[in-house]
Formats: structure tokens, C-alpha cells, sequence
């Protein structure tokens, strides 16, 4: 709401500052298929990245401005479409170099951090069986959040 609110305009998915303008704040597709986030949104840590990555050498020919988005998009694309997840497991270790495994739904409800939060809630609908849902993302004190109706 906060672009509609500024300028009146709806935004347009993958066409905005953090929902895919930014070359180095995306989402990229491995060779494997698979998706890694960029969140380098900071100057010094896309530079920390591209360090890390080699890339760094583009910086001289194509600084990391908004005219070169598209180059950079191009990049970024081109270098993780050649890199697998095992290829990438370093820069997912390195906190500075902003980058994390997009995980699966599957993995996503077997992550113990997942889990022990309370965020995959598991229950038995009365005509179609087992099935499990994401719980609330916040807590209440006093009030706990209670999961009364199953879908429909």
C-alpha cells in the first residue's frame, strides 16, 4: 500500500524498488532450477557479494547505478543460471554476502526453528483427514491465537 499511497499508482509486481527493480535485491533461478534470494539492498554488502562472486570485475565498465540496472539484472542472471545450490553454499554461509536458499513449502514445514515456533500447525479435518497450516507469525500474551474453523 505504501507506493499507492505515495504516488496514487497500484503497483506492478517485479517492476518496483523491492519487488524486482533492483538488480541486487531479487530472486534468481539456478542451473538446477531452483531459487536463491539477493538482498544487498546496502552498497557496501553488493560489493561484498560481487567480491565474493568475481563479479566485482563488471564494476569498472558498469558502476551499480539505476542506468544499469538491466546490465546487472542480465549478470546476476547469467552467473547463478550456471551455478548449482551445492556451488552456491559458501556465499549462503557468509552473512555479508546477502544471499539465501529460497526454500520449498516441503522444506519450509520440516524446519525445526519452523516448527518449535508454532508456525506449522497440524490438524484433522472432519471429511478429508490430516492436513497441516501455517500459524500466526506473532503471539499475544494474553490472548493466544486459537485455529477454531478448518477450510472449507
Amino acid at each position: 500500500g505504501g507506493i499507492y499511497g505515495a504516488t496514487g499508482k497500484n503497483p506492478e509486481g517485479g517492476n518496483e524498488l523491492l519487488s524486482g527493480e533492483l538488480p541486487n535485491y531479487n530472486v534468481y533461478q539456478t542451473k538446477e532450477g531452483r531459487w536463491v534470494g539477493l538482498g544487498a539492498l546496502e552498497d557496501m554488502f553488493f560489493k561484498t557479494f560481487l567480491r565474493l562472486t568475481g563479479l566485482d570485475k563488471h564494476l569498472e565498465e558498469l558502476p551499480a547505478e539505476e542506468k544499469n540496472f538491466s546490465e546487472w539484472k542480465e549478470i546476476l542472471t547469467t552467473y547463478f543460471s550456471t551455478k548449482t545450490f551445492e556451488d552456491l553454499n559458501g556465499l549462503f554461509e557468509n552473512r555479508d554476502s546477502c544471499l539465501t536458499p529460497v526454500k520449498t513449502i516441503e522444506k519450509v514445514i520440516k524446519d525445526p526453528v519452523f516448527q518449535e515456533s508454532g508456525m506449522v500447525i497440524e490438524k484433522k479435518h472432519p471429511d478429508y483427514g490430516d492436513y497441516f497450516q501455517f500459524g500466526a507469525p506473532f503471539s499475544f500474551s494474553e490472548t493466544p491465537v486459537t485455529y477454531r474453523l478448518d477450510p472449507p
